[in-house]
């Protein structure tokens, strides 16, 4: 069922978290960093190591009643449009 796709469990899994923590992996190992967060770190029961894209925010344009935010992500290009909320201004 799962020969094609190496990880199929992420697409089995909805994840729901009402509390998180991102930090690099290397900061699993750092004492001072867990403390910190210990809080939170306390209640998890799921961890997700791997590598974040860098996100760059490349425009911020209002058009009309839509919002669009152009973005590259790990080297692609993306558009996110949205409706803009009702009583949003724009500064």
């Amino acid at each position: 069922m799962f020969e094609v796709a190496k990880n199929q469990v992420e697409n089995i899994l909805g994840l729901y978290a009402d509390s998180f923590v991102t930090m690099p992996a290397a900061g699993l190992y750092q004492p001072e960093m867990l403390k910190h967060y210990e809080h939170i770190l306390e209640r998890c029961h799921i961890y997700i190591v791997g590598y974040t894209p860098i996100l760059d925010v490349k425009s911020f344009d209002a058009e009309g009643k839509h919002t669009k935010i152009g973005c590259s992500i790990g080297g692609k290009v993306a558009d996110f449009v949205f409706a803009t909320p009702e009583g949003f201004e724009r500064i």
